[in-house]
């Protein structure tokens, strides 16, 4: 829509802003934040029509994500991030469904979201679960290199950024949720690479030089 501001005809987008104990309508600069908030302020508005928290969302997945290597400072905890997940999920608001823009639509998505909520959270504590620990016993095997006399720093860098690369702050925010399992893979892979590299780091070098500037771009 066209708003007048100074004298000029902008454009201006509306959208739909959580205020976290209600939802504002409000005008945008652009399409793309408009939409951006509007998927926020419909999940406020799930969550008002449920009338559940989020924190109490977060309390249905395992304990054992509220700490751990997944955990990291200045970001959503991962049980915060799979809850917002799931949200998305059960009541289809990522970003590849439509928005609803009716009533009627909105209400067809809390009836069949209210159906699909607590699987889909056990589903992706499950997936967080097993990351979790994979991502622990990666760090912890590459710490153990680290400590090595003569280890080599290269690899250990290449294998820290790998790391870093693989289980960022928003992984369980931001990471699809099929490709989960195939992190768990990678993160493996990194395990089984370990040893040998303490094994024959001339060989690992030779392999790894073909991917490293791939890697690097």
């Amino acid at each position: 829509m066209t708003v007048a501001v100074g004298g000029r005809a902008l454009l201006a987008y509306p959208a739909l802003v959580d205020a976290e104990r209600a939802v504002d309508l409000r005008l945008l600069e652009s399409a793309e934040a408009a939409a951006a908030a509007t998927r926020d302020g419909l999940r406020r508005l799930v969550l008002l029509q449920l009338g559940t928290p989020l924190a109490k969302l977060e309390n249905q997945l395992p304990p054992a994500l509220a700490s751990g290597p997944l955990v990291a400072p200045r970001a959503p905890s991962p049980r915060q991030q799979l809850a917002l997940r799931a949200l998305d999920l059960a009541f289809g608001l990522t970003p590849a469904d439509p928005l609803p823009r009716r009533k009627a639509e909105f209400t067809a998505r809390m009836s069949a979201g209210r159906g699909e909520l607590a699987a889909t959270l056990v589903r992706l504590g499950r997936a967080a679960v097993e990351v979790s620990a994979e991502v622990d016993k990666t760090a912890a095997a590459i710490k153990g290199l680290a400590a090595r006399p003569g280890h080599p720093r290269a690899a250990l860098d290449d294998l820290r950024s790998q790391l870093a690369h693989l289980a960022p702050p928003d992984l369980l925010r931001v990471t699809p949720e099929g490709r989960l399992a195939h992190i768990v893979r990678y993160l493996r892979a990194i395990q089984v690479r370990l040893p040998r590299l303490i094994h024959d780091p001339r060989k690992d070098d030779a392999k790894a030089a073909p991917v490293t500037p791939l890697w690097q771009r």
